[in-house]
This record gives structure tokens, C-alpha cells and sequence, in this order.
């Protein structure tokens, strides 16, 4: 501020105005942006600079009067901004192509039009054995549940030709039998002359007709009411069969149980002989 006050004092009378114009022009400018010191002379240039600049950009169009850009600059200094394509059409996606042996394929980057090699992209090959790894365990677990599949199976056979494995077949045949049953017919809705019939019976406090006595006396019956002989017979005989098939597994289970009891009874035996002959030993 002393700097400012001399020159005002001895400077001659045209550069005292110059200067109290100036004085005056940065008061007014510093009041909007709340400044609270006047700028000095090298920050108005840098301003001054600044905002010609801005004109210059804005009148080319290139900036919207936002100042200069990267894009902007980069452009002044030769560099071209690639131009927007439509985006590649994609082949279709095949997760497993990457793991391709093919040269060719394992180049293609399927997600984009670049592409890449496997140097770039050192986790691949550990993928790839990851993958292949985890395929041959899948593979080997796939086998396992078939062998064991395969030792069940057997085991049911060799209990019995007629034990559990009889059980199925009554089951299975039973089931064909459901299938096979007609579909149940929706009960028949109340005719007007039987309603009246059941309201005076009601009213005189008898027991109402029922709806089988009303049908046998002339009413139409449905085939489908009552099962045929022949599908008695059948159920009948099926679950006579499926009784003795549940009787039959239920032996066969205590005496495998008998025989299981047996075994541990004989390596119990045999433990106690062997601890006998060494403590004889000793």
C-alpha cells in the first residue's frame, strides 16, 4: 500500500490518473468476488491473459466458454481424438474358447475387437489348469457316485430276488395302477327334487332319503362311482403281495442283523485270544 501511496504522490499528473482509473477498475472487479485486498498488477495480467485465452477458445467453438482442455490442447498439438464407431458385433459367447489349443482362437478376444496374447495375460494358463483340474475331479466324482450306485444296486439284488427289491416292483406297480385309475368323477350337484324332498324330511324330523337310495330308485348312476370287480380283485392282490414282500425284507433284515451281531461277537473272540496269548508270552 506504501508502494501505491508514493507513486500517487510523485508520479506526474497523467500517470496519477492512469493509476487512480486503474485503482478504481480493480476495486469494482475485487467487490464481486469478495476479495479483500486489491489484486496487484501481475495477478490482473495473469487474469487479463487468462480470459482472452477463454475468447479465443469460445469463438472457435471448441470449449462451450469453459476454458481449455486436455482434449483441446491435445488436438492443437496434433493429436486426432478417434472417431466413435459402432461397437464390434460380438461372436457368440463361448466361455471355454479362451482355453482353446488353437493359436488363432486363443488370440480373439471375445469381449472386444482387440486383441491380446497370452503374455499379457499370465493368469490364463493357471486358469486354464485350474479348469481342467476341476473338470477331472468333477469327472472322477461322477465315477465314484455311479460305482457306488452300481454296488448298491447289487447288494439289494443279492439280499433277496424276492426282499427289498420285490418291495420296488409292488411299489412301481402299485403306482402304474394310480396312474391308470380313472379320474374321480366331481359329485353331482342337488337336484331341485331332492333339496325338497331333504327340507320335508327336515321339517317332519324323519331322516333324510339318502342320494344312493334316491339313485337306485331309477336315477341315473355313474359306472365310474364304485370300483369295478375286477380293480378290487387287483388291489387286493396287490397288497396281500405287498405284505408278504414287507414280510419277507423284514426277515431278511434280522437275519442280516443276526448275522452282523455274529461277526462282532467272532472278532471280539478273537481280540480276547490274542491279548490271552501275548500276556502268556510275557
Amino acid at each position: 500500500m506504501g508502494d501505491s501511496l508514493t507513486n500517487f504522490l510523485f508520479a506526474p499528473l497523467v500517470e496519477r490518473q492512469r493509476l487512480a482509473r486503474e485503482t478504481k477498475a480493480r476495486a469494482k472487479q475485487s467487490k464481486g468476488r469478495g476479495r479483500r485486498e486489491v489484486e496487484t498488477e501481475a495477478e490482473s495480467e495473469i487474469r487479463e491473459a487468462a480470459a482472452k485465452l477463454r475468447r479465443q477458445a469460445a469463438s472457435k467453438g471448441l470449449t462451450h466458454g469453459r476454458g481449455t482442455t486436455h482434449r483441446d490442447r491435445d488436438r492443437d498439438r496434433g493429436h486426432k481424438k478417434a472417431k466413435t464407431l459402432p461397437p464390434p458385433v460380438k461372436p457368440a459367447y463361448d466361455p471355454m474358447a479362451i482355453f482353446s489349443q488353437d493359436k488363432e482362437s486363443r488370440r480373439s478376444d471375445l469381449t472386444s475387437n482387440r486383441t491380446f496374447s497370452t503374455s499379457k495375460h499370465s493368469g490364463l494358463d493357471a486358469a486354464r489348469k485350474q479348469y481342467l483340474e476341476d473338470k477331472k475331479k468333477a469327472e472322477e466324482k461322477e465315477k465314484r457316485r455311479e460305482r457306488e450306485r452300481e454296488r448298491r444296486r447289487a447288494e439289494r439284488k443279492a439280499v433277496s430276488s424276492k426282499g427289498a427289491s420285490a418291495q420296488h416292483t409292488v411299489r412301481d406297480r402299485k403306482r402304474e395302477m394310480e396312474m391308470e385309475r380313472p379320474v374321480a368323477a366331481k359329485p353331482r350337484r342337488e337336484t331341485e327334487r331332492e333339496r325338497q324332498a331333504r327340507l320335508t324330511a327336515k321339517r317332519e324330523g324323519r331322516r333324510p332319503p339318502s342320494r344312493e337310495r334316491e339313485r337306485g330308485r331309477g336315477g341315473e348312476r355313474d359306472e365310474d362311482d364304485e370300483p369295478s370287480e375286477a380293480m378290487e380283485s387287483g388291489y387286493l392282490a396287490m397288497m396281500e403281495e405287498e405284505e408278504r414282500a414287507g414280510e419277507l425284507a423284514e426277515a431278511t433284515e434280522r437275519r442280516l442283523a443276526r448275522e452282523e451281531r455274529e461277526r462282532e461277537r467272532e472278532i471280539r473272540r478273537r481280540r480276547k485270544a490274542k491279548r490271552e496269548r501275548e500276556a502268556a508270552r510275557q
